[in-house]
């Protein structure tokens, strides 16, 4: 039985607006709140980067990977957990480049392995995440969401089929440019998968 002492926090930005996370170090999800206002109001769920392992709903590994096979004596190929001092500033590593030709074409992903997204509780879903590649070209970062299991009623957002992008280096961020609005969803398909990919064009 956990009590109010095991809480703790962090505070993120949501499309420039101050948010606080409270979270029960170990469990998958914390509460954000928009404490702007008085009681605090529960404004969504952050889902940490821990794997199944871990308790979290994340899958981690290099074989979760297509097109070219790039190893990391000529490249980076890299799909893991990466634990630091805390739970919120430890991370999910998802990388695919292959230095040694730029037109060399791959990725990796990471996939939540069942359907614990309650897709009809929410409006949308950002992703906090990181660039430190220098890159303005590559590699780029995607994710969306589909039904499970069977993977119908995908919500990628553009031509390539990967998902809303971003790309070149950035700080970490939760940002609704990069948002997917989850709407045209049938009743009966009520909770959702997450893919993030890393992938070199």
């Amino acid at each position: 039985m956990s009590s109010a002492d095991d809480v703790t926090s962090f505070d993120i930005q949501v499309d420039g607006k101050d948010y606080t996370v409270e979270y029960i170090p170990g469990q998958a999800t914390g509460t954000i709140l928009d404490k702007s206002v008085t009681p605090a109001v529960e404004v969504g769920v952050y889902y940490f980067a821990l794997p199944t392992n871990k308790g979290g709903i994340f899958s981690y590994s290099t074989s979760q990977r297509g097109g070219h096979n790039v190893g990391r004596t000529i490249g980076v190929l890299d799909c893991e957990y990466v634990e630091k001092g805390t739970q919120h500033d430890s991370y999910g590593d998802v990388a695919y480049y292959a230095g040694i030709d730029w037109h060399d074409k791959g990725y990796v992903w990471t996939v939540t392995n069942k359907a614990d997204i309650p897709a009809a509780y929410y409006r949308f879903i950002a992703p906090d995440w990181a660039s430190f590649n220098s890159s303005d070209k590559r590699p780029q970062f995607r994710f969306g969401t589909h039904s499970f299991p069977d993977n119908h009623g995908y919500l990628w957002t553009d031509d390539l089929g990967y998902g809303k992008s971003a790309l070149g280096k950035f700080d970490r961020k939760v940002d609704t440019s990069v948002a997917l609005e989850l709407k045209n969803i049938q009743s009966t398909e009520t909770n959702r998968n997450i893919d993030l990919v890393a992938l070199a064009m």
